[in-house]
């Protein structure tokens, strides 16, 4: 399971306007009425923030009140987004008119939450809920989580250097014909908060592995030129990286793995009602 993944881009220039034109994120509605949740359903929250086009992503966790201390964090920043989730914590009660804690909501959670910031900017929350029985059962276990990137893209249209694939280390690879092939390495990518997408989670790292190549495949279907490489973690356990490359995009597929113990039990005396909190 992995606690934290940040997806930068590099610095962009302001005003926010121009950035919210290189990323192309618009800002979206909030959707906060969901379905009940089914058995067996993992959850992951994304933090999107067009304004430094990055992509931060937590989970997968085995109920949405192990993401809330997050979120909680993240609109204690804006007013606004603090009345707005205290309203989704609490509900009236008909008989007395009373507001009382709906559980329905700390169960269900929602889909969007849009958290209003300063000069136009905004934070995106988004809760993706999938079933997957296998993945819940393992969890608080590490879990291999696989994310897809891209294409990214150079909106400066700056010249590029040459690039040659390296073989400086043993676990980084070039598919065949690539090597030293010239492709243009990109001084400045944009389109981490729109193009991160979440693809599921493998218990077993070659399943993860399968998966990662096949969408790197897919992304790929229509380009030419392609210069690939891969990057695994050693000792037959630990994440790794897709990255692909033309004179046009960038794209990226990444196995995200993390075995922190701590987090795990901590997580695990959370859920029993302990005293400790999962964050």
């Amino acid at each position: 399971m992995f606690d934290r993944v940040y997806f930068p881009s590099d610095p962009l220039p302001t005003p926010y306007s121009t950035i919210s034109t290189f990323n192309g994120y618009s800002k979206p509605l909030d959707i906060l009425n969901v379905p009940p949740v089914e058995p067996d359903t993992i959850f992951y929250l994304s933090i999107i923030k067009p304004h430094t086009d990055s992509h931060e992503i937590h989970g997968p966790v085995k109920a949405f009140t192990h993401l809330l201390p997050k979120i909680e964090e993240i609109v204690s920043n804006s007013p606004p987004a603090i009345d707005k989730l205290d309203a989704l914590k609490s509900i009236q009660n008909l008989w007395d008119g009373k507001r009382e804690k709906d559980e329905e909501f700390f169960r269900d959670g929602f889909e969007r939450f849009v958290v209003e910031g300063q000069r136009g900017r905004f934070v995106v929350l988004e809760v993706r809920r999938e079933v997957d029985a296998e993945v819940f059962a393992a969890l608080p276990a590490p879990v291999y989580t696989i994310v897809a990137i891209g294409p990214l893209m150079n909106p400066e249209c700056a010249p590029r250097k040459n690039y040659r694939a390296s073989s400086s280390s043993s676990s980084e690879t070039a598919s065949k014909g690539g090597r030293g092939m010239a492709a243009q390495a990109p001084a400045k990518l944009v389109g981490y908060a729109r193009l991160t997408t979440i693809h599921g989670c493998c218990i077993e790292r070659v399943a993860a592995q399968q998966m990662a190549k096949r969408i790197m495949a897919e992304l790929l279907h229509d380009q030419k030129n392609v210069l690939r490489i891969e990057t695994w973690g050693q000792g037959g356990k630990g994440g790794g990286a897709l990255m692909a490359m033309n004179a046009s995009a960038t794209w990226e597929v990444r196995v995200l793995y993390e075995d922190d113990a701590l987090k795990r039990a901590m997580e695990e005396g959370h859920r029993e009602g302990g005293a400790m909190k999962w964050r």
